[in-house]
């Protein structure tokens, strides 16, 4: 191997002969003289062996173990969560992808990339996820005998408290919303154009009154309505793994209105509305000043709704968890806070030890611990089912009838065995 410049103080070059006896001439792209000799050296091997490592590459990358954990270290995690992973291992890849993984001992590696995605403005949660991603990546290379050490201590100590969202919607926000994504007309604004796919109107009341995911909102087949037996089923996919059905498919009742609503627009088969692309951004601007004028929500939102009329009318957590498709109601209590805001009147009253009189026949007291009136829901009712979803969709010809929370239904869930109240009527209609 011979090393020349060209020119004086330029950059140096490599002459060597390869396998086959061919001389190479290239250039190493260095001044230095020393770390010519070294790239040299290199491209002297690669000529040699091209599948040769460099003498300095890690044996077994972080990116490497990353893509192994991903392909392979995860059969028995659901779909939605092995996209979280290829998600967040980007910046694992981009930061720490090049290290050998057995350098992950030193704590330190994991320190400055926190510290980094800090500065970047990464949020603790996102971070949180991130190393989730990086610590299960290293239990899967344990497992397949890649490394040796206990991967817990390659992570400092890190905290990213979660803190759930409260926003919902109540009806008259959400009848705002409906509103706002009216089919577009001649001479209406141009940018509004997109917004107004009758179509999405009834994905927003599917959503509410289903309380299913976007992606579930989107699978929705007419052939998952039961019209016979009032049911609906939600092909849930948030729990569902690569040899086993989703945890969280479930069947609910048809609500009164959503049932006179796809009744309009039944079909014998294929999706009830489709994939909504960019959902997010659509209904952010929905909810801007020149349209519903309410606060910005999300898909999520929307099923934070559900899950909060419900508990306004009294309805146990284990049946709110159950249709939205939680195995238990821990996820409820946790992210749904509003639900424990609307049950605590009805909690307090069983201090007395006695009979609750005073708790509403309706189970959802027109007062301010109150998250949903009856009177607020028949007023969306009657709204929802007026020609407000666009074409092709006509106005109710029956009155609007909704099952209400009995006394007895009520003593039952407080524990109150003693109580001669009569009954109220278990049926409130309304004329459309």
């Amino acid at each position: 191997m011979r090393l020349y410049q060209r020119k004086k103080h330029g950059t140096w070059w490599c002459e060597f002969y390869n396998a086959r006896g061919e001389r190479i001439r290239v250039t190493t792209k260095c001044k230095d003289a020393r770390a010519a000799e070294l790239a040299a050296r290199q491209l002297e091997r690669d000529a040699h062996d091209p599948n040769r490592p460099a003498e300095d590459a890690p044996s077994y990358p972080v990116t490497a173990a990353l893509e192994h954990f991903i392909h392979h270290g995860c059969p028995e995690v659901a779909d939605a969560t092995v996209g979280m992973y290829v998600e967040k291992s980007g910046h694992l890849k981009r930061l720490v992808g090049s290290r050998d993984i057995s350098e992950l001992q030193d704590i330190s590696i994991m320190q400055g990339y926190i510290k980094q995605r800090l500065d970047e403005g990464a949020a603790k949660s996102t971070i949180r996820k991130e190393l989730v991603t990086m610590r299960q990546t290293l239990y899967a290379a344990l497992e397949s005998k890649r490394i040796t050490f206990d991967p817990r201590m390659c992570f400092p100590r890190f905290k990213a408290p979660y803190k759930p969202k409260e926003r919902w919607l109540t009806p008259d926000e959400f009848t705002r919303l409906v509103s706002a994504f009216q089919p577009w007309e001649e001479g209406d604004d141009p940018a509004l154009k997109r917004q107004g796919a009758p179509h999405r109107q009834l994905w927003l009341v599917l959503a509410v009154y289903t309380g299913g995911r976007d992606s579930e909102i989107d699978g929705l087949r007419w052939e998952d309505v039961d019209w016979k037996g009032r049911m609906i089923r939600i092909r849930g996919t948030k729990t569902r793994t690569r040899d086993v059905t989703a945890g969280s498919d479930r069947t609910i009742p048809l609500q009164p209105v959503l049932a006179e609503i796809l009744g309009r627009n039944r079909q014998p088969r294929g999706h009830i509305v489709g994939e909504w692309l960019n959902v997010r951004r659509d209904l952010h601007a929905a909810c801007g000043p020149r349209r519903a004028n309410i606060p910005p929500c999300s898909p999520n939102d929307l099923r934070r709704t559900f899950a909060t009329w419900l508990a306004g009318m009294g309805v146990s957590e284990g049946t709110v968890a159950k249709m939205l498709g939680h195995s238990s109601s821990a996820m409820v209590r946790k992210v749904y806070a509003q639900i424990e805001r609307s049950s605590m009147a009805r909690d307090l009253a069983k201090l007395s030890g006695a009979c609750v009189i005073s708790v509403p026949n309706n189970g959802a007291e027109q007062a301010s611990e109150a998250l949903v009136s009856q009177e607020s829901l028949g007023k969306l009712a009657e709204i929802l089912t007026n020609p407000v979803l666009g074409p092709g969709i006509e106005p109710g010809t029956r009155g609007f009838s909704i099952r209400i929370p009995t006394l007895k239904s009520i003593r039952k869930s407080l524990g109150i065995d003693a109580c001669a109240i009569s009954e109220p009527s278990t049926r409130v209609r309304r004329r459309a």
